[in-house]
């Protein structure tokens, strides 16, 4: 740090926008943020104000968004009045570069960098003080746009939840507006032209001949009535031929096909991701139990339970994911759902076989043994006792990883049953031996996520 702060920010001129392009925050963010917190710890932000971005590049925004969290970090409402700007102003901004990306499909280059700033803006914009009521429900309806946006990139849903989050802080009206957000992607509606029928043309034809039939009358009734010398009413008259002549031109433009709205149900894996990242990110960020909240079973029926079993393992991976959250919040949610998780560690892919032991293990390590009728303390045989309920097989399944040849499996088993023990939740001698075994293993020696557990 001294040699950054004392050389090269100082040989830089003190510069932070040169320092950051030297550094290249699109390739490594998570150093050029620990670097310029490093700065602004003993050289201060400069007294930079919200003007000083207003032409916005990769650079500026980085350092836009790190300056702006750095100040929420340490309380300096001060700091962040003069950086952060109005609501509806910060909306517009966000919005142009969601544009400017989508349109710059021929421009590699460009769309890369409207990414990378668009991420930038939605991370500071749960940063801004949605006090206003006008400016809330204005970038509440763009988020809620934003989120309905046909192929939306996925970096964009978690910060996107987490700005709803902030705007709606109460779970049960931000799960309506994630309720109506996934429908309208599963169901969008679509402009569906069909065409008119033989039976319906010929409708059309007889009324268009009674119009011109009554259309006749009509202007031999008015020409009577001006030689007659009866203004009023000719010009009443007149009224009524202007009105038939619009309907006949109307009949006569018809088209041979008629445009309708109907909703759709989208089933291609894209929908499907967007879907479940969308309601995996509110999960996260909210209390609500499929046990307490009719709107959440629901969804968890209609999307999650159905994504389980989808073709493509990202979608269902996701979907995994999304209840292993609920049950981890529900207890007996994660009873019922136990066996599904232990049935996709066993034979499905590989990546979803990481996901479910991980949630298996989390569900152990929060819940207990004894909340699945596991018993925690060996039996005959040195092998952990367990009883004769539906969860029987889950320890002997577990332990079998401890020799997978995958050494994330492998590790991920360590690492389980190692947190498991360290929180008395299991008191087995043979699940300590297997990994102190597993310690002085020659083979695991390059491991050291594993050698560290």
């Amino acid at each position: 740090v001294d040699m950054l702060y004392k050389h090269w920010f100082a040989t830089l001129g003190s510069d932070v926008a040169a320092l950051l392009d030297c550094l290249d925050v699109e390739g490594d963010q998570e150093v050029c943020e620990k670097a310029l917190i490093a700065i602004l710890q003993r050289h201060g932000d400069g007294n930079v104000t919200v003007k000083d971005f207003e032409q916005l590049d990769c650079v500026k925004a980085f350092w836009w968004r790190v300056l702006c969290t750095f100040h929420q970090t340490a309380k300096n409402d001060e700091a962040l009045e003069r950086l952060l700007p109005a609501v509806s102003e910060f909306g517009l901004i966000i919005r142009q570069f969601v544009d400017l990306e989508a349109d710059s499909e021929g421009d590699i280059d460009g769309r890369l960098q409207a990414h990378f700033i668009t991420i930038q803006l939605l991370k500071l914009a749960c940063l801004l003080d949605y006090t206003d009521e006008a400016g809330r429900k204005k970038m509440t309806n763009m988020c809620q746009t934003l989120l309905q946006t046909p192929a939306l990139p996925v970096e964009f849903i978690e910060p996107l939840i987490e700005t709803l989050a902030k705007l709606c802080p109460d779970d049960s009206s931000r799960l309506n507006l994630v309720s109506e957000i996934i429908s309208e992607i599963r169901e969008p509606l679509q402009t569906k032209e069909t065409t008119v029928t033989k039976a319906e043309m010929r409708k059309r034809e007889l009324r268009k001949a009674a119009l011109t039939v009554e259309l006749m009358q009509a202007k031999e009734k008015k020409d009577r009535l001006v030689r007659e010398e009866k203004y009023t009413e000719a010009e009443e008259m007149k009224k009524v031929i202007e009105d038939l002549e619009a309907a006949r031109t109307e009949l006569t433009a018809a088209a041979a096909t008629v445009a309708t709205e109907v909703r759709t149900q989208k089933d291609d894996p894209v929908t499907w991701a967007a879907c479940l990242t969308i309601l995996r990110a509110f999960l996260e960020n909210s209390r609500l139990t499929v046990s307490h909240s009719s709107m959440l079973g629901n969804l968890v029926g209609a999307v999650v339970l159905p994504a389980v079993q989808n073709v493509d393992p990202k979608v269902r991976n996701l979907a995994l994911r999304c209840l292993g959250l609920c049950a981890l919040s529900d207890k007996e949610f994660a009873r019922m759902h136990l066996l599904l998780f232990l049935q996709v560690a066993q034979v499905d892919q590989e990546v979803l076989q990481y996901t479910a032991l991980q949630i298996m293990f989390d569900l152990l390590v929060v819940f207990g043994m004894v909340a699945f009728d596991i018993n925690s303390t060996e039996g005959p045989g040195d092998q952990p006792a367990e009883s004769n309920g539906t969860s029987s097989s889950i320890i002997p399944v577990l332990l079998r990883y401890l020799d997978s040849e995958n050494s994330d499996l492998r590790t991920l088993a360590v690492e389980g049953f190692a947190r498991l023990l360290l929180l008395n939740h299991m008191a087995s001698a043979q699940v300590l031996s297997r990994l102190i075994v597993l310690y002085y293993n020659p083979t695991t020696e390059e491991d050291t996520r594993l050698r560290q557990c």
